[in-house]
């Protein structure tokens, strides 16, 4: 994953506290993320491996009214 790819490591750990997963992440496999032009609003996901094992795909947003 490259800084070029709009996301950063804020968008998923903002992601993270929304969710309950089945075990502690093992690493980010990959990720994207979209941001509006004013960096106002961000759509992204990442794609996860756990340490039990099990993969996963998270995706979340974010503009003014917060976090989704």
């Amino acid at each position: 994953m490259s800084a070029n790819e709009g996301f950063a490591l804020s968008d998923f750990q903002e992601c993270c506290k929304r969710v309950k997963f089945p075990a502690e992440v093992k690493r980010v496999i990959d990720g994207w993320g979209v941001s509006g032009r004013d960096y106002a609003d961000w759509t992204g996901g990442f794609t996860i491996e756990f340490t039990n094992g099990q993969y996963g795909y998270l995706s979340g947003w974010s503009d003014s009214s917060g976090w989704g």
